[in-house]
C-alpha cells in the first residue's frame, strides 16, 4: 500500500511539479526522499534554497512522513535539528494529504510563522517583540547557509522539471501506441514487439535530442541493460563470473576512460569530460588555499 501511494505521488509530482518546491527519491530507496524549497519572496528567506529530508513510514499514508530541514534556518517553528512544528505532520495528519501539499504548507510556514506554538521559544519571543531583529537574523542565516547553492540549484530544478515533463511525454506516447497496437491485433493483446516499437518511438521523440540531460539518461539506461544481460547470462549458466569480477570491471572501465581523457577528450560525454577536467587538470593549479577556493567558488 505504501509503495503504491509513494509511486503515485512521485508520478503526480513529475507531471505537475510545484513552482517553488521539488522532491524525489534518493537513489533507489523510494521511502527516502530529498526535497528543496525556494525561500518565499515575501519572507526573510527570499533568495535561499533549503534542503529537506523526507522519510516515509511503512504504513504511509496512514501515518505522516518524517520531514526535517537539512539546511540551517532561523525560524520559531524549526529547531537546530531541522525538526518542524507543523500540525499536519502530527495530530492533524490525514491520508488525503500529499507531499506536494505538505511542502506548500511548509512554504506558508516560512512566510507566516506560528509564534504561539513554537519549537524554539527564544526565536518566537524575538519574533513577537522585535520583528525587525528577527527578520535581520533570518536574512543573515539565509545568506550564510542557503544562498551559496542557489544558482546551481536553480539550474538543477530547471533540468529536473524538463526531465519530469519528458518522462510524462514518454509515458503518454508509449501508452497511446500500446493501446493503438492492441486495438489492431486479432486477439487484442500486446506482444514484446509492440512494447519495443512503442519504446523506440517514445525514445526517439522524447530523448532523441542530444542534450547533456538526455545523454546521461540514455547512457544510464544502456549501462543497466548491459548489466542486466550479463546477469541473465550468468543465471542461465552460459558462463561463470570470475572472482572479483566487479572489481575487474571497475578497473578496466577506469583504465580505459583515463586513456581516452588523456588522448582524445572529445570521445567522452560532456558532463564526464567536464568533471574529469575539473579533477585532473584544474587541480594542478590548487597550489594554496587561495587558489583552491578560487577554483571551487
Amino acid at each position: 500500500m505504501a509503495l503504491k501511494r509513494i509511486n503515485k505521488e512521485l508520478k503526480d509530482l513529475s507531471q505537475d511539479p510545484p513552482t517553488t518546491c521539488s522532491a524525489g527519491p534518493i537513489g533507489e530507496d523510494l521511502f527516502h526522499w530529498q526535497a528543496t524549497i525556494m525561500g518565499p519572496k515575501d519572507s526573510p528567506y527570499n533568495g535561499g534554497v533549503f534542503f529537506l529530508s523526507i522519510h516515509f513510514p511503512t504504513d504511509y499514508p496512514f501515518k505522516p512522513p518524517k520531514i526535517t530541514f537539512t539546511t540551517k534556518i532561523y525560524h520559531p517553528n524549526i529547531n537546530s535539528n531541522g525538526s518542524i512544528c507543523l500540525d499536519i505532520l502530527k495530530d492533524q495528519w490525514s491520508p488525503a494529504l500529499t507531499i506536494s501539499k505538505v511542502l506548500l504548507s511548509i512554504c506558508s510556514l516560512l512566510t507566516d510563522p506560528n509564534p504561539d506554538d513554537p519549537l524554539v521559544p527564544e526565536i518566537a519571543h524575538i519574533y513577537k517583540t522585535d520583528r525587525h531583529r528577527y527578520e535581520s537574523i533570518a536574512k543573515e542565516w539565509t545568506q550564510k547557509y542557503a544562498c551559496n547553492v542557489q544558482d546551481k540549484l536553480t539550474a538543477i530544478l530547471k533540468a529536473t522539471k524538463a526531465h519530469a515533463r519528458g518522462l510524462a511525454f514518454f509515458v503518454t506516447i508509449y501508452k497511446s501506441l500500446m493501446l493503438l497496437q492492441r486495438q489492431i491485433t486479432s486477439d487484442g493483446k500486446n506482444t514484446d514487439i509492440h512494447t519495443f516499437i512503442a519504446g523506440c518511438v517514445g525514445g526517439w521523440f522524447v530523448f532523441g535530442e542530444k542534450t547533456s540531460v538526455n545523454q546521461q539518461i540514455v547512457l544510464y539506461l544502456f549501462s543497466r541493460i548491459a548489466m542486466g544481460l550479463v546477469n541473465t547470462a550468468m543465471k542461465a549458466g552460459n558462463f561463470n563470473a570470475p572472482p572479483n569480477s566487479f572489481a575487474m570491471f571497475a578497473a578496466i572501465c577506469w583504465g580505459i576512460v583515463m586513456v581516452l581523457f588523456r588522448r582524445d577528450k572529445s570521445m567522452l560525454q560532456d558532463s564526464l569530460k567536464n568533471s574529469m577536467t575539473y579533477l585532473y587538470e584544474d587541480s594542478d593549479h590548487w597550489y594554496s588555499l587561495k587558489t583552491l577556493l578560487w577554483h571551487n567558488k
